[in-house]
């Protein structure tokens, strides 16, 4: 192969990268279904809080930032300890939500060097919720 075939090559290489890139930056922000995008709607948008309150409780700042003012419990160990499961689509009512969650006992062990070995109690609890601004913020969040 001749020096220019392989530079012509590499260019139609790189340009073929670039469209890939635009179209994937272009699907990422548009959606490339119809509706809404996942996790947009506010129950959605509930659920996902909620889903992810165990990781964030690995965390003693990024705990503290899901709960409203004066909200935040004490005992943050337990809830990285706990296996938290929306058990059904949450209630949205204007700027307030609820919705059924379902605590058991994660698997004990270590997770990103922290201890999940506080025991926690299993059932079902109702947590309340109230959106500040254009965030949805946990107001209670019993344990059972």
């Amino acid at each position: 192969m001749r020096p220019v075939d392989l530079y012509e090559k590499k260019a139609e290489l790189m340009l073929l990268f670039r469209v890939w890139y635009v179209m994937l930056a272009v699907c990422g922000i548009l959606g490339c279904g119809e509706g809404a995008l996942p996790g947009s709607t506010p129950p959605e948008k509930v659920a996902s809080l909620i889903q992810g309150l165990n990781d964030s409780a690995s965390s003693d700042e990024t705990f503290q930032t899901l709960f409203v003012s004066g909200a935040v419990p004490e005992d943050r160990a337990k809830y990285f300890s706990a296996l938290i499961e929306v058990v059904d689509v949450p209630k949205v009512h204007g700027n307030e939500a609820t919705a059924q969650v379902k605590i058991s006992q994660a698997s004990i062990g270590t997770e990103g060097g922290h201890s999940k070995a506080v025991e926690v109690g299993e059932g079902t609890v109702t947590w309340k919720l109230k959106l500040e601004g254009e965030e949805w913020k946990l107001v209670e969040a019993p344990l059972p």
